[in-house]
């Protein structure tokens, strides 16, 4: 609509806060990811920063922000090779369209914890695995996370190679990618055009492979030159604008 003489044609704002979404998630740059260990520290600490500049996106004391991360680019290719996938193979995705299989394990689904519906489709594809037919009995519940805790999907893939599986039939067993909440470790009034994380890098061995923290992985190992996708989720807690009003 075409302003009127009286009325003050408006400079272009930036959208508001409520634009960036689990749907909609803010394409954040990352400014500093910075290892806040010393060089011989087994743990692996991080301070990240990442850019809000143009999102309209603020947020309050006690507030998260929500990260949504790829997976591990070296791992979705070990997977395909597992199932004797291209990558190219079209596959319905998870987000109503249709995607190939390697977009789809990079970006739309969860590709490492073994869930219950893609145990049974080992149990029942594999002549070899009759322990985990056992262990996913309902009053074996306790024994199955016993069992699989340390592994991932690729463990399964690789010690069945003789399950075959189109790529659509195997993306149909893995659950959606969701993204993780972090605290956030600034302030809008010190730092209003960027969000800070205090993050420790998950990764450790179990059964002789190294495994990696999906989210804090992606931050510290692959945001460098690609955005890392957020948005904010308000806390249910705030405190009272009355500095005198009890707390407790």
């Amino acid at each position: 609509m075409e302003a009127s003489a009286n009325q003050p044609v408006m400079p272009n704002e930036p959208p508001a806060a409520a634009a960036y979404s689990r749907k909609n998630p803010f394409p954040g740059r990352m400014l500093v990811n910075r290892r806040l260990n010393s060089p011989d520290s087994e743990k692996n600490t991080r301070h990240f920063e990442i850019s809000l500049a143009g999102s309209g996106i603020t947020y309050e004391v006690g507030d998260s922000m929500a990260v949504y991360p790829t997976n591990d680019p070296l791992l979705v290719d070990e997977i395909l090779k597992a199932i004797g996938a291209t990558g190219e193979e079209e596959i319905a995705g998870n987000r109503g369209v249709p995607t190939t299989v390697r977009e789809g394990l990079l970006s739309d689904y969860s590709i490492t914890q073994p869930t219950p519906k893609f145990l049974k489709a080992i149990a029942q594809r594999a002549s070899a695995a009759p322990l985990l037919n056992e262990l996913l009995e309902p009053e074996r519940k306790h024994d199955l996370a016993t069992y699989v805790w340390g592994l991932e999907v690729i463990d399964f893939l690789l010690e069945h190679p003789s399950i075959k599986w189109t790529s659509q039939e195997f993306a149909a067993l893995l659950p959606k990618l969701q993204p993780r909440l972090y605290s956030i470790a600034s302030s809008l009034k010190a730092h209003p055009d960027a969000v800070h994380f205090i993050i420790d890098v998950v990764t450790y061995r179990s059964h002789g492979r190294v495994r990696k923290g999906i989210c804090s992985s992606f931050l510290a190992e692959r945001c460098a030159d690609s955005p890392a996708p957020i948005y904010p989720t308000a806390s249910k807690f705030r405190l009272p604008e009355e500095n005198d009003a009890p707390i407790i």
